[in-house]
């Protein structure tokens, strides 16, 4: 939780965020895998050399694209090509892997943001918590 002037009010907040943004990446990868390897599946079926010639493109491009070698990686313009050459199966895996994508990356719905006043009511709450050092801090806070 996050006050008005960006101070941290609690301190498990940072750790939730990096957590969240872990667990985010680590599924964001599992699925980008996921597609790869549905892509290859695909590729290694209709055959590199006839779908370079399709794509036209040049084989080892192609290769290095599903090997990861390319900094370019597979082109989003490939998809369409390979769906359509594919069998059915595979055509479905791949599409089935980008339609994933969207459901693996939801991992956790981060917490709603605060308004200004629940995050004051919350700070008040945890200095009364203190006793009453807490309670003399939040009045000298406060200005009452």
């Amino acid at each position: 939780m996050q006050s008005p002037t960006g101070y941290s009010l609690g301190l498990f907040d940072n750790y939730e965020a990096q957590q969240l943004e872990k667990k985010r990446k680590e599924r964001k990868e599992a699925a980008e895998l996921a597609l790869l390897e549905a892509l290859r599946i695909a590729v290694a079926e209709i055959t590199i050399k006839e779908l370079a010639y399709r794509l036209d493109v040049s084989p080892s491009l192609l290769s290095d694209a599903l090997a990861e070698r390319s900094s370019k990686g597979v082109r989003a313009a490939w998809l369409i090509t390979i769906v359509e050459m594919a069998s059915e199966a595979n055509a479905a895996a791949v599409t089935n892997a980008v339609l994933g994508l969207r459901q693996t990356l939801e991992v956790v719905k981060r917490k709603p943001q605060l308004t200004a006043e629940e995050i004051a009511a919350r700070a008040q709450e945890r200095f009364q918590s203190m006793g009453a050092v807490g309670i003399q801090i939040w009045k000298e806070i406060t200005g009452q």
